[in-house]
């Protein structure tokens, strides 16, 4: 008499392998959107904080903080930039005077600004020996969807939030307050066309004649580009401690080029499908989709360009 031991036949346990197969294949993607709509979600809050940071230091000085004091760059001496760094260069970006506005107080206080705070791009200056206090890692100014590189320079002073420079990368403010001399122009540029920040200078909200609501203050920008020494970084200023907007978002440049190529120096754009984060001036974080038109995004960084930019 045959006796049928009870278990599944090789046929049985192929087809049971092949639906939990299919059904990981649907619930991944899902789980793969729900963690990176956490972390989308974190990297806005991240912004927030910086661009809340920047109204709470306005409220203080009724002005905005310069974009970089002294930086040291050799192939440009002279005002702003500076050839002598263990002289006159500082490579203070913005991000540092803002820390005591982000609870970062204890870290400010040991930082001495009498001495430059790292290696700018350029600069052939290493890191001040009593600024070892920089080389903290500051979750707030990294986006947790954008895979860190490893910086050689600057260590722990990744970040991936910059502020808006206008159209250049060389960002200027000879005049005390943009609105004092409406009319000229620097370089070829007028000052209608400016950003928020420059070199040792900056705007009160009060210039934003654009609206607040309508002016980019800060965006998101990869740190990895087609150079590691590009950053930015949130400890020492370097050339794209702002990015300029004479591209589209998350354009491809360095690296070769083409779609796979990595991001331009001074481009703005994210990890995140589709787009980037961006403050605004009234303090509030919104998405801009990377197909948004020139004529919007550039309107978005000038403050007082008299520019009509529409929904975005």
């Amino acid at each position: 008499m045959n006796v049928r031991r009870p278990g599944f036949t090789l046929i049985e346990l192929l087809v049971v392998i092949a639906i939990i197969a299919v059904l990981i294949a649907l619930l991944l993607p899902a789980v793969q959107q729900a963690r990176e709509a956490a972390r989308r979600s974190q990297c806005k809050n991240s912004l927030k904080q910086l661009a809340l940071a920047l109204m709470n230091y306005h409220d203080n000085a009724q002005v905005m903080p310069p974009g970089a004091i002294n930086p040291g760059v050799q192939s440009q001496a002279g005002l702003p930039y500076s050839s002598t760094c263990s002289v006159n260069c500082r490579n203070v970006p913005f991000t540092l005077m803002v820390l005591p506005y982000m609870d970062q107080g204890s870290l400010y206080k040991q930082l001495d600004f009498n001495l430059p705070m790292g290696q700018a791009q350029r600069s052939g200056t290493g890191p001040a020996t009593n600024q070892g206090a920089k080389f903290n890692k500051i979750s707030a100014f990294n986006c947790p969807s954008d895979i860190t590189y490893l910086d050689p320079f600057n260590q722990g002073g990744v970040a991936h939030y910059a502020i808006t420079n206008g159209f250049r990368s060389s960002y200027w403010f000879p005049a005390r307050y943009i609105m004092e001399d409406i009319g000229t122009t620097y370089q070829n540029e007028s000052y209608t066309l400016r950003g928020m920040f420059g070199i040792n200078g900056a705007c009160k909200l009060g210039d934003i004649k654009d609206g607040t609501s309508n002016t980019m203050m800060l965006c998101e920008t990869p740190f990895r580009k087609n150079a590691t020494v590009y950053g930015p970084f949130w400890n020492s200023w370097n050339y794209t401690t702002g990015v300029t907007f004479g591209q589209a978002i998350n354009a491809k440049g360095g690296c070769g080029g083409g779609p796979n190529g990595c991001p331009v120096a001074w481009g703005a754009g994210s990890a995140h499908a589709g787009g980037m984060h961006m403050g605004m001036a009234d303090g509030s974080v919104r998405f801009i989709n990377q197909t948004t038109l020139f004529s919007i995004t550039q309107g978005l960084v000038t403050i007082a360009g008299k520019e009509v930019v529409g929904a975005f």
